[in-house]
């Protein structure tokens, strides 16, 4: 007759009914804070298993009937968690090795690791745990430098005779395709040299070789930027968005001219004045 009530006490809710309970009868909030991880888990079980298991089932079986044994109840257990193990690698475990075997995928995962951490460093006073978050940050960083490594060959593919951005329209668009390529090739063998440097392997600072590599950074980005608002510029859009950009500087351009030359008039006669006192 205990083994209904011990595996209703042991399924999901009731779980949830019980601690739900305990917490009205005892008014305990330090027992209810932490009794909610509990019923979370609870849901989230209820959730992800497909197969659903109902513990007072058993008691409106007939006394000698096989499936009040424990062992037949043990195996439906068995068997849900088998079935929620399968719905896990179906829908989480394969896709997310999927995902991790590609090697930008890691490198963009160590990514927002290293910049997730850069928020309890800003809001941490100084101690053991800050220290701790800066070891960690300091080391993603070191291992994205090494994952990286020989990753310049994707921009050097790009330059070929077939890659895409020899299919611009115009020379413009080819050349700031090229700059951004080449841009891209030397920020990423700029950092291997501050890699190399970092572990002293290679002379020089890693310092100014870290800020030459932002510069090609930078040069890659506006070169993008340029090549994006170039093709925006073809569009049905983009065409009146810029005819009425050059309408507008037409417009203003005349009267800033007048001022500026207003001011620079003043500020002769104004050296004249002085000149002359």
């Amino acid at each position: 007759a205990m083994i209904p009530v011990t595996l209703l006490r042991r399924s999901a809710p009731g779980r949830v009914y019980y601690a739900t309970r305990q917490c009205v009868e005892r008014r305990d909030a330090r027992r209810t804070a932490a009794m909610i991880p509990d019923l979370v888990f609870a849901y989230l079980m209820d959730y992800l298993t497909p197969l659903d298991y109902e513990g007072g089932a058993l008691a409106r079986h007939p006394e000698g009937d096989p499936s009040r044994r424990i062992d037949r109840a043990l195996a439906a257990e068995v068997l849900s968690a088998a079935a929620l193990l399968e719905r896990l690698a179906g829908s989480v475990l394969m896709p997310l090795r999927e995902l991790l075997s590609r090697s930008v995928a890691r490198d963009v995962l160590a990514l927002l690791v290293q910049r997730a951490a850069l928020v309890p460093i800003g809001l941490l006073p100084s101690g053991e745990t800050r220290d701790a978050l800066l070891r960690l940050r300091d080391a993603l960083a070191d291992a994205r430098r090494a994952h990286r490594w020989l990753a310049g060959v994707g921009p050097l593919v790009a330059l070929r005779t077939s890659a895409p951005l020899h299919g611009e329209q115009d020379l413009a668009g080819w050349a700031l395709a090229v700059v951004a390529q080449v841009a891209s090739f030397w920020a990423i063998a700029t950092d291997h040299a501050r890699w190399l440097q970092q572990h002293r392997l290679v002379p020089g600072a890693p310092a100014p070789t870290g800020r030459r590599a932002h510069r090609w950074l930078a040069l890659r980005s506006a070169s993008l930027l340029a090549l994006l608002l170039l093709r925006l510029s073809r569009t049905p859009g983009g065409r009146k968005a810029r005819t009425a950009a050059v309408a507008a500087l037409r417009e203003r351009l005349p009267e800033s001219l007048r001022v500026r030359r207003q001011d620079c008039e003043e500020e002769e006669e104004a050296e004249a004045e002085a000149e002359a006192e």
